[in-house]
């Protein structure tokens, strides 16, 4: 990337999967056990389980016997021990700008469009969703 004097270890991206709990669980009793499966089914020891079936988890250093698993997957558990992890940049914007984008991307792809055009719908959307 031209001037890319920026950290080269930094990635776009994160976990593609999460839990929440709806607010229309009131009952205290009823949160307090949900919440418990909820860090159950993320914590350390699931984590663990994950890594060792050769599964990708959102924890920063699993452990799991690496002879078990591709050789590939302990590479890339190793490589992300040292990158930074910056958010993905679509999750950080407004849901229109990104329908608008996402649309727009079809229509240029198919001639539809001049990149410019998109361009300018897509900053246009970004200045109404602010």
């Amino acid at each position: 990337m031209e001037g890319g004097a920026e950290d080269q270890k930094t990635v776009s991206g994160g976990p593609a999967w999460f839990m929440s709990l709806s607010s229309k669980v009131t009952d205290p009793a009823k949160r307090e056990l949900a919440m418990d499966l909820l860090k159950a089914l993320t914590d350390e020891r699931q984590a663990n389980v994950t890594a060792s079936m050769g599964g990708v988890t959102a924890w920063a250093d699993p452990e799991y016997d690496t002879a078990k698993v591709p050789a590939l997957f302990n590479e890339y558990n190793e490589m992300i021990k040292n990158i930074t992890a910056v958010p993905i940049y679509d999750a950080c914007m407004d849901a229109s700008v990104i329908e608008t984008m996402n649309v727009g991307l079809q229509s240029l792809l198919i001639g539809e469009k001049t990149p410019e055009e998109l361009a300018e719908e897509i900053q246009t959307e970004q200045e109404l969703a602010q």
